[in-house]
């Protein structure tokens, strides 16, 4: 009942038509569709995003939508809900309450969402673009900019078109998109003026959109996806993309509820986690003080825009969500697999590890190269580790520049050699031996400074130059001339 009272003030606040027969039928229509739907006709087996997406859904709150088969979900206890999202160039997930404007950031890994500020007027929409770093918002027949830490809204100018805009979207180099919703009549696609929030039509979608819906671009294809809701010809909420030239209209899949948040989250370093293991003996300060007979295995991953889980499996068991340090015996054998994500959906190819009871990690390795540089150079570097047990080696480089590397495997004690190049700058190496069964060394660092050589003659010279400028001046005027 609360819910089905939620939509109705959705949708009547939102279109803003007194035709409340036309409403009423339109919830009754949407239980029946909902029910009708099968749970398999989930977004999660339509989407196919390299990156993760996140929706609010009328009916089941706040879902981030990961690659392959990675799904978390939370629901919202708030009396009113959510009309439109985007993500930011640092990784903030934002949404404007439907009602009253006020801005929310959601916390991508628990779906929290925390009020920012509340900025007076309704928002059907808001749009981040990623070129300006600038917030804008839509209130139907407007355009404003929000400002980010404070929720507050600064008018922009009218869309100036005579129907209600209910969606935006900003591509990568910072156009603005719009379209409308209408009960009659094809919707349109527009493009608008960031000063003055005129809107240009496009062209038609080809379809009725009605209702809340919202969309976002992909950026790693271009590419703009609506969660819509097609009043006519067809009926219900669907995936669809938009050609951005023509604003013709693709549907691509049946959802199975309307989504009035789709945020395709994006990050412009594609790197993935990089997640490594440790097993360590387990201490007992009993009577004997002595190591007892299991090992705690523990797992830490790191990377740029945030990790939001790691999974494991044992033995080839049942994939886990790894929470804390867990504990095998030293007497087993075990095949460990790990791998973590993050918050924009880039995966870490699955990494093995192989326990023996009798098998011992390679000694940490030696590292051997230029402890300085210039920019845009390679320099070469030897790696040389020794197994204990005479078992093939590997290196696992962190170049210190968020770029790293993975040899091939060697001969224990052989020395190995790579190269690598960096910006002006101090980098800090992080070399790990791994034997041919996982097992993994301590790390080495080393540290490189690039910088750019001065000569002391070229200091010299320009030192004596700030004490005459004006000679400095003819001579910056003669160099010009020989140009």
């Amino acid at each position: 009942m609360k819910k089905t009272i939620l939509i109705i003030g959705i949708i009547f606040l939102l279109i803003g038509v007194s035709v409340v027969s036309s409403i009423s039928n339109r919830v009754e229509n949407e239980i029946n569709y909902k029910k009708s739907l099968k749970s398999t006709n989930s977004l999660k087996e339509i989407i196919s995003f390299e990156t993760t997406v996140y929706t609010f859904g009328l009916w089941s709150g706040f879902e981030a939508w990961g690659p392959g088969d990675i799904y978390r979900s939370r629901e919202w206890e708030g009396d009113s809900s959510f009309s439109g999202g985007t993500w930011t160039n640092d990784g903030k997930f934002l949404c404007c309450m439907y009602g009253n404007g006020t801005l929310y950031e959601v916390d991508p890994k628990t779906l929290e969402a925390c009020a920012i500020g509340d900025g007076g007027v309704h928002l059907n929409s808001l749009s981040y673009d990623p070129e300006f770093e600038i917030l804008y918002g839509a209130s139907g027949d407007a355009l404003y900019e929000i400002d980010i830490e404070t929720g507050e809204q600064e008018f922009i100018g009218d869309f100036g078109i005579g129907d209600t805009i209910i969606g935006l979207a900003s591509d990568i180099n910072g156009v603005l998109y719009a379209w409308d919703v209408k009960f009659s009549g094809l919707s349109y696609l527009y493009t608008v003026n960031t000063e003055t929030g005129e809107a240009t039509p496009v062209g038609a979608m080809g379809k009725t959109l009605c209702y809340a819906q919202d969309g976002s671009f992909d950026y790693l294809t271009d590419t703009l996806y609506l969660a819509a809701y097609i009043c006519t010809p067809e009926y219900g909420a669907y995936l669809c993309t938009v050609d951005k030239e023509t604003g013709e209209l693709e549907i691509l899949n049946q959802m199975s509820e309307e989504y009035t948040v789709f945020v395709i989250s994006y990050e412009f370093n594609m790197m993935p986690p990089v997640t490594t293991i440790s097993i360590d003996p387990i201490y007992s300060f009993s009577i004997d003080d002595c190591f007892t007979d299991n090992l705690l295995v523990t797992l830490n991953a790191t990377d740029n825009s945030g990790v939001i889980d790691t999974f494991y499996r044992i033995n080839d068991g049942e994939w886990e969500t790894y929470e804390s340090p867990f504990i095998i015996s030293q007497y087993e054998e075990y095949k460990i697999e790990y791998y973590s994500y993050d918050y924009v959906g880039n995966i870490e190819e699955v990494k093995v590890f192989y326990y023996y009871p009798d098998n011992h990690p390679p000694n940490a390795p030696i590292i051997t190269g230029p402890t300085s540089g210039k920019p845009a150079i390679l320099y070469n570097f030897t790696l040389n580790a020794v197994d204990p047990d005479g078992d093939l080696v590997r290196f696992i480089i962190n170049w210190g520049d968020n770029t790293s590397n993975t040899t091939y495997y060697t001969t224990s004690g052989t020395n190995f050699t790579d190269m690598h190049m960096w910006p002006i700058g101090t980098y800090i190496l992080t070399v790990n031996a791994q034997d041919q069964y996982g097992a993994i060394s301590d790390g080495t660092n080393f540290t490189i400074t690039i910088k750019k050589n001065k000569s002391i003659q070229n200091t010299l010279y320009l030192r004596f130059l700030d004490h005459f400028p004006l000679l400095n001046h003819l001579l910056d005027i003669w160099r010009h001339v020989l140009v």
